[in-house]
């Protein structure tokens, strides 16, 4: 007969008892459904279970279950970042999307960045033009046009933040939910969609 009460020792069950409840309330906080919540409490059990006597020699139970949810949600996460559902993957998918976003970047870079940086301020599109088009270093530039280093950095920030809202607007560039390019309108051509 497989051991179960027998085989708790007495001082994890206390703490568990004490605890529980709180750690529970504390999970919920932090995680979308009561069943990962269950899972999680049921792991972080197990975990001090499989330490067997050793946990009765824990300084502070309470902080050691904390601990151990928070490494466990941690790993969940890391774990699951790369992800992808079987069921949003679909059949005869192109092999490389990457190449045609590469292609929509491209035609937009060709036919829509030339107007569009000539219409941004002269040193926004300065700093755009040599950090991100030339291949500047920052620190560079921050020397060449004698600014502090997170001056330049500032400036770059705010120039492509004009950048990107000025070619949304002009070439009325559309992104996907992952928030790559898919779409826009050429600067010379008022229709013709580019995807």
């Amino acid at each position: 007969m497989p051991c179960v009460q027998r085989c708790v020792p007495p001082c994890l069950t206390a703490s568990w008892g004490s605890v529980a409840n709180e750690l529970r309330r504390w999970l919920l906080a932090r995680l979308p459904a009561q069943t990962s919540v269950d899972d999680v409490m049921q792991e972080v059990f197990l975990r001090a279970l499989s330490t067997q006597e050793n946990f009765c020699t824990v300084q502070n139970p309470r902080a050691w279950f904390y601990q151990v949810a928070r490494h466990y949600l941690a790993d969940t996460y890391r774990r699951g970042r790369h992800f992808i559902p079987l069921e949003q993957v679909v059949e005869g998918e192109p092999a490389a999307p990457e190449a045609m976003d590469k292609a929509v970047i491209d035609q937009l870079a060709q036919q829509c960045l030339p107007r569009v940086l000539s219409e941004l301020a002269e040193a926004d599109s300065d700093i755009v033009r040599y950090c991100d088009l030339q291949g500047m270093t920052v620190a560079e530039y921050a020397v060449t046009h004698q600014l502090s280093l997170p001056a330049a950095k500032s400036r770059l920030l705010r120039a492509r933040q004009r950048l990107y809202q000025l070619m949304r607007k002009k070439c009325q560039v559309q992104t996907d939910p992952t928030g790559a390019v898919c779409q826009f309108v050429p600067r010379d051509a008022s229709s013709s969609l580019i995807k």
